[in-house]
């Protein structure tokens, strides 16, 4: 699915060949500027969360992976969104602009353990691996 497909006005349609095609826009996507304030404010409190875990004693790098997936896990399949998302107004949504499964959410935050993923957002599309394995997008909240 391209993302040039991509508006929230309609669920989706068919296309002539009876295959069911999103109505999402280029215009919906959260910017490259709003991922990354995303991921300083998310990174910033799983850091807090760490240390607060390891009573203020250096965190090690081993701790971070699981609070990451914790955290986005947690907030992103019961609310659609993590503290960052809020601050930014935007939301997690599958290609129909609907909250995404667990299983998306699932593989979405273990996607996020892959060294250098938190960089993937950078590419032309401004989608991160995370997104593209699970099938998922950041849009802005209507």
């Amino acid at each position: 699915m391209e993302d040039s497909k991509i508006n929230l006005d309609n669920d989706s349609h068919e296309d002539e060949t009876g295959n069911v095609v999103s109505k999402l826009t280029p215009d919906a996507l959260a910017s490259k500027k709003l991922r990354f304030f995303n991921s300083l404010v998310d990174y910033g409190i799983v850091y807090l969360i760490g240390q607060f875990i390891m009573l203020n004693q250096q965190i090690s790098v081993i701790w971070l992976g699981p609070i990451i997936f914790v955290y986005c896990f947690l907030f992103e399949s019961i609310f659609g969104v993590t503290l960052g998302k809020i601050v930014t107004n935007t939301r997690v949504t599958d290609v129909f602009g609907n909250k995404p499964t667990i299983f998306s959410v699932f593989i979405r935050s273990l996607v996020r353990l892959i060294p250098f993923e938190a960089l993937s957002f950078l590419s032309s599309t401004g989608r991160g691996w995370h997104d593209y394995f699970s099938g998922t997008y950041v849009i802005y909240k209507s």
